[in-house]
């Protein structure tokens, strides 16, 4: 099984996100957007985490707040299976108090010595 990180990096925070799609077996692009990466994902059979889902603050590191997620609820909402819960040392508290499907840390999603493959779009790269 295999994990691919949805990198779609935007300097507008609100267009910003990252996803994990677990269980992908095949290379899925994110030139198209988050949406249209995530949607390609699932329908062939990956699960979706929404990693790092950030509300209000803003990450402490340039670059790495990715509020997409919780920007656009009426299109993400039907996109994300499980919502990241903790990462580093953030706690993402808008997931548990909205009950959404959490997981502890997308990170655990990736399998022991399983392949793991990152796509950062360059036309979006901050």
């Amino acid at each position: 099984m295999s994990t691919l990180e949805l990198t779609y990096s935007d300097e507008d925070p609100d267009a910003a996100v990252h996803a994990v799609a677990v269980g992908l077996r095949r290379y899925v692009g994110v030139d198209g957007g988050p949406r249209a990466a995530m949607a390609e994902a699932r329908a062939v059979g990956a699960a979706i985490i929404a990693a790092h889902p950030h509300s209000d603050e803003r990450d402490p590191t340039s670059g790495r707040t990715t509020r997409g997620v919780y920007a656009d609820p009426a299109h993400m909402r039907e996109l994300v299976d499980r919502y990241e819960l903790v990462n580093r040392h953030d706690v993402f508290h808008w997931v548990a108090r909205e009950r959404l499907a959490a997981a502890s840390s997308a990170s655990a999603g990736a399998p022991a010595g399983g392949r793991s493959h990152k796509r950062r779009s360059a036309a979006h790269a901050a």
